[in-house]
């Protein structure tokens, strides 16, 4: 992410400054010695010292204030500008491509209409529909056999009836809860999951009621949608980093038990665990916890959003070469996916993380644009065809902008974090439902006929 700029760095004579308080702070010290200097010469020395000290604070203080008052507009900040036409036309596409390419069915605003217009745009660009439920699990009615709550079960009904509509389907759930730390929350009731009550609310990882209850809830959504992909936890490395860790050891033993019994009940099905993906130092962080659970994953199946991190932020010109064919070093072998991605094309205002511009004191900047996010999706889509993929998942088709000024309005929990509203504004559709120029490099690549006897 973006750092707040570091004036510090910028001020040449800031340097000065500190010498000047560290000869101070020498001179006061009582194995400081005149011994080379008469007491004339060390009158005249202090003087200098002090008047350089203070022409230093003030052009130090100038500095500062003019920092503030003279801040860059948003405008300034226009990334597009620095991206040739050229640099986003597409020649030399294969006759075939090994992956699916899929959006999640992420509703851009929560009524049913919302819901069908989303799925019959995905319809429309995709070969595959992915659907999450890594929200939470329905624990006490999973665990007992029970009907789950009557909000639940509509929820996935309707996923259900619009997945039929797909000859693939990717699926993905998880005992995580969203901080990537601890268990994950019930699903149930009309706010759509809730923490942990009664005998569950103490139990963790690897516990047998857990693993009992966690293993008939996946059965159920395997045989409900009958997916080509099944997802079975999500973003397992985000947090964990220690491989030792003795809850990370737990977690891994879940994970180690439910890959083993779901593969022997479903041979045939793919089921995979979700990592992510981002810069080289974030990478060899999570090197250990990567190597430990991938022999519990049929895949490397990765979440990844380049412009969250710092020497991107939102540039896609910025984007490393090496960025999509470094998970090779940590695939192990393992066929490579893109599981949930996006890029922003629009600024967006942070109220910690960017850069600071005229008029929003109490929002930093991470700039984003139309053309950046289209030759990022030029750059996944060619990593894909290099990599073999086997799919690519765009995380939303059309701008999220509805669905959070609902969610504002709701108070929702996940809206207080501000990281969430960077999946606003990162689908090919902007708000209103007009195309981007992502769209039209996505779909070149969409018309590209599937690899004979790939997929279903």
């Amino acid at each position: 992410m973006l750092d707040r700029p570091n004036l510090d760095s910028k001020i040449v004579i800031y340097p000065y400054i500190n010498r000047i308080i560290l000869i101070r702070e020498n001179l006061n010290s009582p194995q400081y010695t005149y011994r080379h200097i008469n007491q004339n010469q060390s009158i005249i020395v202090l003087r200098i010292l002090v008047l350089a000290g203070g022409i230093g604070i003030i052009l130090f203080g100038g500095y500062v204030a003019l920092s503030i008052i003279i801040r860059p507009s948003i405008e300034v900040f226009d990334i597009d500008i620095n991206i040739a036409d050229s640099a986003l036309e597409i020649s030399a596409l294969p006759k075939s491509r090994p992956f699916l390419m899929s959006y999640t069915n992420q509703p851009f605003d929560w009524n049913e209409q919302a819901f069908q217009d989303t799925a019959r745009l995905i319809e429309a660009h995709a070969d595959a529909i992915t659907i999450f439920y890594d929200v939470g699990v329905p624990w006490h009615e999973a665990f007992e056999g029970k009907s789950y709550h009557p909000a639940v079960e509509a929820d996935i009904q309707r996923q259900v009836e619009i997945s039929k509509n797909f000859q693939n389907v990717i699926l993905l759930t998880s005992f995580l809860a969203s901080d990537r730390v601890n268990l994950s929350f019930d699903a149930t009731g009309e706010t759509g999951m809730e923490r942990r009550s009664g005998v569950w609310a103490d139990l963790d990882f690897n516990d047998p009621q857990v693993v009992t209850a966690y293993l008939n809830y996946c059965r159920d959504l395997i045989e409900r949608f009958q997916p080509d992909y099944f997802g079975y936890v999500a973003e397992i490395d985000a947090a964990y980093t220690n491989a030792h860790n003795p809850r990370f050891l737990k977690l891994r033993d879940m994970a180690k038990t439910i890959y083993e019994t779901l593969k022997a009940e479903y041979p045939a099905l793919t089921v995979f665990i979700e990592f992510n993906l981002g810069d080289k130092p974030y990478m060899e962080e999570r090197k250990d916890v990567i190597d430990a659970l991938l022999p519990y994953s049929d895949l490397y199946a990765l979440s990844t959003y380049p412009d969250h991190f710092d020497p991107i932020a939102g540039d896609a010109m910025k984007l490393p070469s090496d960025w999509f064919t470094r998970a090779n070093m940590y695939a192990k072998g393992k066929p490579i996916a893109i599981l949930e991605t996006g890029f922003l094309a629009e600024p967006f205002m942070h109220p910690t993380l960017g850069i600071r511009v005229a008029g929003r004191d109490k929002r930093l900047l991470i700039p984003g644009g139309e053309k950046s996010q289209a030759l990022y999706i030029k750059r996944l889509l060619e990593a894909a065809i290099l990599l073999d993929m086997e799919f690519v998942n765009l995380w939303a088709i059309r701008d999220l902008d509805p669905l959070f000024e609902k969610l504002a309005l709701s108070e929702d929990e996940f809206m207080s974090d501000p990281m969430a509203g960077l999946a606003k504004n990162i689908g090919l559709y902007d708000r209103d439902g007009n195309p981007r120029p992502a769209l039209d490099i996505w779909d070149a690549w969409f018309r590209i006929p599937l690899q004979q006897g790939t997929f279903n």
